[in-house]
């Protein structure tokens, strides 16, 4: 049963990655005033964030980071995603978001695949 659930979860968090893009993304098209300014923080805000979840967070990252300074970018990334959510006026979509995450967290944790070790180490090749 552990198995079917793992990749239930695993797959969960990606999802959860791209509503944290599509969500900064959102944000980004209504904060700034004037066109130039929505459009180019719809799209930075997402790539930004993009970035540097794929340097360290991503499960190929180049320092893929581990226990707590993991858990201080998923605060961040999730957290700055359902932050603009809010701040977007969608309260909803923030909470559900932040919800989610933190169950998933917590579930992957509970299986054994939480990136729970104190340490972060560049990846293995």
């Amino acid at each position: 049963m552990k198995r079917p659930l793992l990749v239930v979860s695993l797959g969960l968090q990606f999802l959860l990655e791209l509503a944290a893009l599509a969500g900064l993304g959102y944000w980004g098209s209504t904060t700034g005033s004037g066109t130039f300014a929505h459009v180019a923080l719809a799209i930075v805000a997402p790539l930004v964030a993009a970035a540097i979840w794929g340097m360290f967070g991503s499960p190929k990252a180049p320092f893929h980071l581990r226990g707590a300074w993991r858990l201080l970018l998923e605060v961040v990334f999730f957290g700055s995603a359902a932050a603009a959510l809010f701040i977007a006026d969608q309260p909803v979509l923030g909470a559900v978001l932040a919800a989610t995450v933190a169950a998933n967290v917590a579930l992957l944790h509970a299986l054994g695949e939480g990136d729970v070790s104190p340490e972060w180490r560049p990846a293995q090749r």
